[in-house]
């Protein structure tokens, strides 16, 4: 493959830190572009104090773009789409949604082809900013989804045909358990939970099933690691009698040695894209519950490599829970096929390798390859 000499963008709305789960993927593909040979630029709507740090390892163009209805808006996206042509940028993949929204049109008229990310669920659409979307799909070459379960959901709701869109799964960091090993407490079982305390995110689930599991599990607890307001999940398990057994982390610099602590790990979100939390737990070897919300049974197969249950059904949820803390050699066994599953699944090369070709197929006119990801 020939790589020497190719020019292309990566364009996001706004990277606020490292740690999100799209700024995490943005950066790694960017930085192993680079090492591979891609003259790879990465360009902004609005800066933060991130990209404008040391931190960053990319250069990064701020468009000080802010509103998407304003005319100087329009002229910057302009210029930057013209820009691009003159320096010999043929391609630009668009991350997160304001710039989906705002640039196709001109990157196409300026002779740039054009591939947009779609990383979840579309909570974040509105009846106009579908309008645009449809509108925008004549600009747009290829779709980049990270899981069946979003392909689905763009095609339903942006209406792009399946042929247009291309399944390339989130790529693992190796760094990640890098030196850690799981090491769960042995005074309590510990059912841990990394998110953002918020609706979707359906944590009253797991208060809910800890309380039916409580009377069995004497030395039973729930650790919530992650940022938001805490009070609705304490009002949650105050009412149900659980109170002191529900336990608050907060933010984690480290949440690999947060994650090894865990006798498992749960997930039981209403919906996700492709969970980087879900993927985090099994490079760890720790046994998963999930929710069949979204893409997760994308990464968790029931019975081989976790148990999935229907998002929002706690009677499954802790049935499942229970299985898993009754049974440590069946949670030794789903950790270990978990673990090897993610590795093929979300292999780093092979992620990096995928979006290599579908930037190929276009620059050069070639017929898309269907990149569906390892295991579909």
């Amino acid at each position: 493959m020939t790589r020497s000499g190719e020019k292309i963008a990566l364009v996001a709305d706004r990277l606020i830190h490292a740690r999100a789960g799209t700024e995490r993927q943005l950066i790694r593909l960017g930085t192993s572009l680079r090492e591979r040979g891609w003259s790879c630029r990465l360009a902004v709507l609005r800066g933060s104090a991130y990209t404008e740090s040391a931190d960053c390892p990319i250069p990064v163009e701020c468009l000080g773009i802010r509103s998407m209805a304003s005319p100087a808006s329009w002229w910057r996206a302009a210029t930057f789409a013209l820009r691009l042509r003159r320096d010999g940028v043929r391609l630009a993949h668009l991350f997160l949604n304001d710039t989906t929204v705002l640039l196709p049109p001109f990157l196409k008229a300026a002779g740039v082809r054009v591939v947009i990310s779609r990383r979840d669920m579309g909570f974040w659409y509105t009846p106009g900013l579908l309008r645009a979307l449809r509108v925008n799909r004549r600009f747009v070459d290829a779709v980049a989804a990270n899981s069946e379960a979003v392909a689905a959901q763009t095609v339903t709701s942006e209406g792009y045909a399946r042929a247009q869109i291309h399944v390339i799964h989130n790529a693992s960091d190796p760094s990640f358990a890098a030196g850690i090993e799981l090491t769960p407490e042995t005074s309590a079982q510990v059912i841990g939970i990394v998110a953002n305390i918020r609706p979707v995110k359906r944590i009253e689930d797991a208060v809910e099933a800890l309380a039916r599991l409580a009377p069995d599990f004497p030395a039973l607890r729930l650790r919530i690691v992650g940022g938001g307001d805490p009070a609705p999940i304490e009002a949650r398990a105050r009412s149900v009698g659980v109170a002191d057994r529900v336990e608050f982390a907060g933010q984690s610099e480290n949440p690999a040695a947060a994650m090894a602590r865990f006798t498992l790990g749960l997930l039981t979100s209403q919906t996700e894209g492709f969970s980087n939390t879900l993927m985090e737990y099994q490079q760890l070897g720790l046994p998963v519950v999930s929710s069949d919300g979204g893409g997760n049974p994308e990464i968790v197969k029931h019975g081989v490599t976790g148990l999935v249950y229907p998002a929002g059904d706690v009677e499954a949820l802790s049935r499942c829970l229970g299985q898993l803390l009754e049974n440590e050699g069946q949670r030794e066994r789903l950790g270990r096929a978990g673990q090897a599953a993610i590795r093929k699944l979300c292999d780093p090369d092979r992620v990096v390798g995928e979006y290599e070709s579908l930037y190929q197929s276009l620059l050069h006119d070639q017929e898309m390859p269907a990149a569906t990801g390892a295991g579909n």
